[in-house]
């Protein structure tokens, strides 16, 4: 009898062990996931070397080797799908989504300028942050979502400028245009409005908007011809993307045989309300007077229909080839 208890004394402590091991997992586990959720309130450790590719003024690629080239100036646009009474400094959270992404790449040596666009449903790991401005976690979501959180127009403009950086192989990008969908208006009625030549049909917004049609467009078309598309169809938000190309050469061609310089800092004066900028006053003059190329480069990648949301992913490959084209040139 004696034996017995022994025996079912040591199993029942081995069965109270076993459960306290197993609590204090469970416990430690809870901790590390809690933690993970919220975050800290630091900036966020950026990608590791087996994560993330990262180039610098040199680069080694299939066996040949490039540098950066010299007089090249990256301008990251931002079209924002708020206005700018939607912003509130201060606040995460309030200041809409960057609908228009493109690099705006100037190269000294021919005087032009190339229009590198990003897909707004490009798939990349966002940084997310709190209502008090503090970092929480990342999350492998759409890139047009990065500016939503941060605290300010110029924070939101870091924050995605980071981002897109980062994405390209931590390819520097010296300023930052934005512009709230709001002040679109005001930039078309500046000019008198906006001719351009239609490259693709778009009657789903306008039945006179016909492939091949000249059409002008005032302050209130202007902003619906950049703004419209369709959610319920897959792929609508690379039609849109076109769009925003069509209209950025129609405003770089009204610039030509005039004072263009003069006529952009006027166009960043009226809309100033619903832009950030960093723009020095020499890319101003490069960015009014260079030519800009009739062909756009966009993102190498491929486009599916998510659970929720179209979804853009990134060909890596291919887009280093890109970077390489327009920032690098071969070296011996």
């Amino acid at each position: 009898m004696k034996n017995k208890r022994q025996l079912l004394t040591g199993i029942l402590a081995i069965v109270f062990a076993a459960l306290f091991l197993l609590f204090a997992i469970l416990f430690a586990k809870s901790i590390m996931d809690r933690e993970t959720a919220q975050g800290s309130d630091s900036e966020p450790a950026r990608r590791t070397a087996a994560e993330h590719t990262s180039w610098g003024n040199r680069v080694s690629y299939e066996g040949k080797n490039y540098r950066l080239k010299d007089g090249v100036t990256a301008i990251l646009f931002l079209g924002i799908d708020y206005g700018a009474e939607t912003h509130a400094e201060g606040t995460v959270g309030g200041g809409g989504r960057s609908d228009a992404i493109m690099l705006l790449v100037l190269d000294d040596q021919d005087r032009s300028t190339t229009v590198f666009l990003i897909p707004r449903d490009t798939m990349a790991n966002v940084d997310v942050y709190k209502e008090n401005g503090d970092y929480a976690f990342s999350a492998f979501i759409q890139v047009n979502m990065q500016y939503s959180f941060g605290n300010s127009k110029k924070r939101s403009c870091y924050l995605t400028k980071r981002l897109l950086s980062e994405i390209l192989f931590d390819l520097r990008i010296d300023y930052t245009l934005s512009l709230d969908a709001a002040g679109i208006s005001s930039v078309a009625e500046q000019l008198g409005g906006l001719t351009l030549t239609l490259e693709e049909d778009y009657t789903d917004i306008d039945p006179s908007y016909q492939k091949g049609a000249t059409i002008t467009l005032d302050g209130k078309t202007a902003e619906r011809f950049v703004r419209s598309r369709d959610t319920d169809v897959s792929g609508s938000g690379m039609a849109r993307m076109n769009r925003h190309f069509e209209l950025l050469k129609s405003l770089f061609s009204q610039y030509e045989n005039k004072d263009s310089e003069k006529q952009l800092k006027d166009i960043l004066n009226t809309a100033e309300s619903y832009i950030e900028s960093d723009l020095s006053a020499d890319t101003i003059t490069k960015l009014a007077s260079y030519r800009l190329k009739d062909t756009a480069v966009i993102l190498p990648g491929k486009l599916v229909s998510g659970e929720f949301h179209d979804e853009y992913y990134m060909d890596e490959e291919e887009t280093k080839k890109v970077i390489l084209e327009l920032f690098y040139e071969r070296v011996q």
